[in-house]
């Protein structure tokens, strides 16, 4: 499985699709061709926005799952 790079730019993407499926914390949505489990992807959400904050400028992320 190749890493995953989350920017700013494709974080607020992620964000869209985390809102749209909040509601259902057990639920996967995909995203750049991996599903997320919406629970998990809250918890990721909020990692990567302090990590921005602290300076990154983008961050590598390997634990989303390929989609069929």
């Amino acid at each position: 499985m190749k890493n995953m790079t989350f920017t700013t730019e494709n974080l607020t993407e992620f964000k869209k699709l985390y809102e749209k499926n909040s509601h259902n914390p057990t639920a996967t949505f995909k995203f750049e061709g991996r599903l997320f489990l919406v629970g998990y992807a809250k918890y990721l959400i909020q990692h990567l926005e302090n990590q921005f904050k602290a300076g990154t400028k983008e961050y590598k992320e390997i634990r989303g799952q390929h989609g069929h």
